[in-house]
């Protein structure tokens, strides 16, 4: 217990608090990057078709995988490193200690699963095209749900090794 009478958060319970509040700030900085990517797509367009909407999630995808997953590792490395952030010990696997790489290892893979989430989400709806504001909101979503999926990953295994040569961590 600390002095004010509360036991103080534990080590995994700091971590979660980070983990949400910068998934949540990567989330919203993907969204806008989505929306000025869109307008210079699609901007003057009516509507946009189900083909161009399926075909810019692989750039989507992939790019704001790996800025989810590489900048905010960064950050929290930063951060751990001036001790404003404490690193958390949760289960170990192997990932890439170079945070570029480590990014690419979970970009890619991330790239094929929404962007193939979005393709048969689009082809199931049936529709041939959106409203340009519908296929906004849509991206938005899109932005969105891969921000909030890649994030937490990323700063788990971010906060849960050393800095070190080895390619082990935990998570």
């Amino acid at each position: 217990m600390n002095g004010s009478g509360f036991d103080r958060p534990s080590a995994t319970a700091r971590a979660c608090s980070y983990i949400l509040r910068e998934t949540a700030i990567s989330m919203v900085i993907n969204m806008a990057i989505t929306a000025g990517f869109y307008w210079l797509a699609f901007g003057g367009l009516q509507e946009v078709s189900v083909q161009s909407l399926g075909r810019d999630c692989i750039p989507q995808s992939f790019m704001i995988a790996l800025m989810s997953a590489w900048i905010p590792s960064l950050i929290a490395r930063k951060n751990i490193g001036k001790g404003t952030t404490s690193p958390a010990r949760p289960k170990a696997f192997r990932v890439p200690s170079n945070l570029f790489l480590r990014a690419l290892t979970i970009a890619l893979p991330a790239m094929v699963l929404f962007t193939g989430l979005a393709m048969g989400m689009l082809t199931l709806i049936g529709q041939p095209a959106f409203a340009f504001a519908t296929g906004l909101a849509l991206k938005l979503a899109f932005g969105a749900l891969v921000a909030a999926c890649v994030t937490p990953l990323a700063l788990w295994i971010a906060l849960s090794g050393p800095r070190g040569k080895r390619t082990e961590t935990h998570v």
